[in-house]
């Protein structure tokens, strides 16, 4: 969904600290990411959720239940 190639996606996913990817390549996957439902986070402990508009849940619905 990214349009980037598989080489491109492997060597992003193996690489470790602040260096990622080209700018470009890592807008094109988080962008992907976010219309398949996925939310960033960048709270005290930054990590991803599935949105709970996706789910058709009300965002305090969201609970380890929900997880299917």
């Amino acid at each position: 969904m990214a349009k980037i190639s598989t080489p491109t996606l492997k060597r992003m996913e193996a690489s470790v600290g602040a260096a990622v990817g080209m700018a470009n390549n890592v807008g094109a996957v988080v962008a992907a990411l976010e219309a398949a439902g996925i939310e960033f986070l960048n709270h005290s402990q930054p990590g991803v959720r599935i949105r709970a508009q996706s789910l058709g849940l009300a965002p305090e619905q969201l609970n380890a239940s929900s997880d299917d």
